[in-house]
């Protein structure tokens, strides 16, 4: 009897088990599903509003406005604002960069009209 109930019960934290893979499974899915959506959303944003973002995430986070079970997400979120940043300040660097003579001319000419 007492063998059957122990069966019973390792049954049971077996399911346990499995199911808490999956459902870790599912959170690390959605986690990443959602991480690239805001990639995508943040893709399209300007610096400026990138960085406005960036405000809006830290004062969330410290005025506690976010569960702790989001902390991860929104550190996530607030990286993917920061490579953002990075990507299209490493931009402009680079047409800085590659700016040719002629039209440094034409500009300068252009600011003693």
């Amino acid at each position: 009897m007492a063998e059957k109930a122990s069966r019973k019960l390792n049954s049971k934290k077996d399911k346990n088990l499995i199911g808490e893979k999956n459902h870790q499974t599912q959170l690390t899915s959605f986690t990443e599903e959602s991480l690239q959506e805001y990639k995508n959303k943040v893709s399209e944003l300007t610096y400026k509003e990138t960085l406005e973002e960036i405000d809006v995430l830290i004062a969330k986070l410290q005025n506690d406005e976010i569960p702790v079970e989001e902390l991860h997400q929104k550190y996530l979120n607030g990286l993917t604002c920061i490579e953002r940043c990075e990507e299209l300040l490493n931009r402009i660097e680079q047409e800085i960069i590659y700016l040719e003579p002629k039209k440094m001319q034409i500009s300068k000419k252009l600011e003693e009209n």
